[in-house]
């Protein structure tokens, strides 16, 4: 009940089984409140009970919950589901993993112009988890100058700059600093 969409293969890994696809095609053929989704190989809770199965395992064993939620969400991001994937750390409040989540996805999702979405998953990020984050820091400033912010990109560029001195990455203070004059 932790995924919103049920796919049989992140199924069979969360769960440990190999029949997920069996037993999903089961539930639906006798209508158990679960429906496929149109023209892909995946399922979906009626949203009561998703709700229903959500709460319970909430109340019985909160950290099951969490755990399965990480779960799920690194199975999503190694299929590179990263919407979802950053979803679900949210949801467990694993914000470091969630942070590396938008890392791994932002050149692609910076490419393909989804420059909102990005700015939104970092800023719903805790500040001190990706303010200590240099690339993040990077990411939003390259996103910031993209979506005309004057403020911003400076400010989170600077502070890439002194993270990736800390760090003796020159190669990370070259970026940083590119990103620093586009800000200016």
């Amino acid at each position: 009940s932790v995924l919103t969409e049920l796919q049989p293969e992140i199924c069979d890994a969360l769960l440990g089984i190999a029949h997920s696809n069996r037993l999903l095609e089961e539930l639906e053929t006798r209508h158990f409140f679960l429906t496929q989704v149109e023209n892909q190989r995946c399922y979906q809770y009626h949203p009561l009970l998703k709700q229903v199965l959500l709460r319970r395992l909430d109340s019985e064993r909160p950290e099951q919950v969490i755990a399965l939620t990480s779960a799920a969400a690194r199975l999503l991001r190694k299929q590179r589901q990263f919407d979802e994937a950053w979803r679900l750390f949210v949801k467990a409040r694993n914000y470091e993993e969630a942070a590396a989540t938008v890392e791994e996805a932002a050149q692609l999702f910076f490419e393909g112009g989804r420059w909102s979405t990005l700015a939104d998953m970092i800023d719903r990020l805790p500040a001190p988890v990706w303010w200590e984050r240099p690339q993040t820091l990077l990411w939003r400033a390259w996103i910031g100058i993209q979506l005309g912010d004057t403020e911003g990109p400076l400010k989170w560029a600077n502070r890439a700059v002194d993270l990736y001195r800390q760090d003796l990455n020159w190669a990370g203070v070259t970026r940083a600093l590119i990103a620093r004059s586009a800000a200016l």
